[in-house]
């Protein structure tokens, strides 16, 4: 079971797009309008604002768990599995290089509304109600006035967005993408 579940999320880790979600509603997000392919690259905005992104050596080296909701000091929350009921929530921690160790995290849901200095990060595909998972980080080098957009896109990222989680249930707009704007 754990070889399965590393294996799906280096496959998803590797695409890039999150875990497997439910349909956005159109009510709370606002579809892509169609616009050229743009390289997939994170925003500046958006590498300052993860721990993971830093320094990028090719030679890191990770380690992954799952937790029930609490996060353990020194593990960053990265994505939600809407079909595991004990333990939903994937936490990572760097074992090499730069990383601290002392980090500590919050989560907590919303329906599409991101409040200021929280990052929208995964997408629970069984809650209809609230199914955005946001993150902060509660020590360390945190920038608690960010504000985030999230929209839907078909595929085609718009220049300025990220992908950062997939909803295999809307066949036309499967991913989530997010902006940094403050």
């Amino acid at each position: 079971m754990k070889a399965q579940l590393i294996s799906i999320v280096a496959v998803v880790l590797l695409v890039g797009c999150g875990e497997s979600q439910q349909s956005v509603p159109p009510a709370q997000t606002q579809p892509a309008e169609p616009v050229s392919e743009a390289p997939v690259q994170p925003s500046p905005q958006a590498e300052e604002a993860t721990s993971t992104t830093d320094n990028w050596d090719g030679k890191q080296k990770w380690e992954i768990k799952t937790s029930s909701g609490k996060i353990t000091e020194g593990w960053e929350p990265f994505a939600y599995d809407s079909n595991d009921e004990f333990d939903p929530f994937l936490l990572r921690r760097r074992t090499s290089g730069n990383w601290d160790g002392k980090q500590k995290w919050e989560i907590k849901t919303s329906s599409g509304k991101i409040p200021e200095g929280w990052e929208p990060y995964a997408y629970d595909s069984n809650d209809e109600q609230d199914p955005f998972l946001l993150r902060r980080r509660t020590s360390g080098n945190w920038d608690g006035n960010q504000k985030w957009e999230i929209k839907t896109s078909s595929g085609k990222i718009p220049e300025g967005w990220e992908p950062y989680a997939y909803d295999s249930n809307d066949k036309f707009d499967p991913f989530l993408l997010r902006r940094r704007i403050k």
